[in-house]
């Protein structure tokens, strides 16, 4: 799984930060892509993905129930790349970062999109650059996490 996490930078910078990436493509990539819609190659392409990704997503809950039934709750996605999982109130997804990379295997807090960083309790896990076979491990390696901070 991957790793990322902001914890308190101002609201200011990362629009400037994001600012910064759309400023300029550079003409190659302008190219490039240009060459791709023009050989008509976007659509068979987003429907791999969506496959891809369906079988990504229904992986990854089922790595869930299996190793977080009752520890945990998440959604259930009906579009996007990611699943919520909201923990107990007593578990602090920033706290738990550390330990989770520490165990291979770590997720953005809720909190990263939170306003006024509440969500602590909560992580958004993405399944869209997850190999299938190492769903089952990277969850079993985050429910040890979870259980040590509960």
């Amino acid at each position: 799984m991957t790793c990322w996490a902001w914890r308190s930078t101002p609201i200011p910078k990362i629009t400037a930060l994001r600012e910064s990436f759309d400023l300029e493509t550079s003409t190659l990539f302008q190219r490039a892509a240009a060459e791709f819609l023009g050989r008509g190659m976007l659509e068979p392409h987003l429907v791999r993905l969506r496959e891809v990704n369906r079988n990504r997503s229904g992986a990854l809950l089922e790595a869930l129930e299996q190793h977080l039934t009752g520890l945990a709750t998440w959604t259930q996605p009906e579009g996007g790349l990611f699943v919520w999982v909201t923990l107990p109130e007593a578990v602090d997804t920033w706290e738990m970062f550390e330990a989770a990379v520490e165990g291979k295997v770590a997720c953005i807090s809720g909190a990263a999109f939170a306003v006024h960083g509440n969500y602590r309790n909560t992580m958004r896990l993405n399944f869209s650059n997850l190999q299938l076979e190492a769903i089952q491990v990277d969850i079993a390696r985050l429910a040890e996490v979870i259980r040590g901070h509960c």
